[in-house]
């Protein structure tokens, strides 16, 4: 019976991997591994782990991309492929220098503030909240310098452990800067802080948006039967103010459907009993001209 079940637990384990093959991305020039490349393939997708790497299942899909800022999309077929390393080509993103004339100064635009009711908004794997803004007159054309953000995890989420990334998307959309993975541990409850390239991330008129995207996510394995999905909670304000006006949204990365959901859409059909007016918390310094 033993030898019967060892058998079929053999069999099992070479099915599986005979239509499941691994990959890694890496840089082709320096081969060094790419962390966190999003990888979409028929309805759906993953991420590859902090080295790089990927399983994917030959039976859910024939056609494959993958994508990370800064390089060519890399585009393969699995039945085609007979290789494990995807070296992708170098395509930086131009973003000009911009000089200020006269004489500038720095301002830093304080995080608004936040509700006793509905203080964070719990951000699951695969999801990114992405908040819209749109300066007044005083901050239109600053270079933004630095952006921060609040996370509000409490002692009930102390288990969870988490990578983050931070997107900065211009007036069109276009994705113009991801940050490194930044491990959240333990719980971790406080401040991020991103430093955006030199002069190069302008506060036009149009705007920009700011996301914050779960690209890992795991617990403790003594919370393994939590009765909700993990999440990061993040903090939101409520509060408006007169720098600039703000919309934010939840979207799913990894669909091909590219929905952007208003968040105060959201929580108004889960809880329709109030009107609700929330907004990713952020702060920033800015570098204005000293008129």
């Amino acid at each position: 019976m033993t030898k019967k079940v060892l058998l079929f637990f053999s069999l099992f384990s070479a099915i599986f991997f005979c239509r499941s093959q691994s990959f890694i991305v890496v840089d082709s020039l320096s081969r060094k591994p790419l962390p966190y490349a999003k990888i979409t393939y028929g309805d759906s997708g993953k991420y590859a782990d902090s080295k790089g790497r990927f399983l994917i299942d030959k039976l859910n899909s024939e056609s494959v991309l993958v994508d990370y800022l800064g390089y060519k999309e890399y585009y393969f077929n699995l039945s085609e492929s007979n290789f494990d390393t995807l070296k992708m080509k170098r395509e930086p993103i131009a973003l000009d220098e911009v000089v200020l004339g006269g004489k500038t100064k720095k301002v830093h635009l304080e995080f608004l503030k936040s509700s006793k009711f509905l203080p964070f908004f719990p951000l699951g794997l695969n999801n990114e909240l992405i908040v819209n803004l749109i300066p007044l007159k005083n901050n239109a054309n600053a270079i933004v310098k630095t952006v921060y953000f609040k996370l509000d995890n409490d002692k009930k989420n102390k288990s969870i452990e988490g990578v983050l990334r931070i997107n900065v998307y211009d007036s069109n959309q276009n994705k113009i800067f991801i940050s490194s993975p930044i491990r959240i541990a333990n719980g971790f409850d406080g401040l991020l802080k991103i430093d955006l390239p030199k002069n190069q991330i302008v506060f036009d008129s149009k705007g920009l948006s700011f996301g914050m995207e779960v690209i890992d996510i795991k617990v403790e394995e003594n919370e393994q039967e939590r009765k909700i999905d993990p999440f990061i909670a993040v903090a939101l304000a409520k509060k408006t103010t007169k720098e600039y006006s703000s919309t934010t949204f939840l979207e799913y990365p990894l669909s091909t459907k590219k929905e952007k959901i208003p968040i105060n859409d959201l929580l108004q059909k889960l809880m329709p009993e109030k009107e609700y007016k929330r907004n990713l918390s952020i702060a920033m310094d800015l570098i204005i001209q000293d008129n």
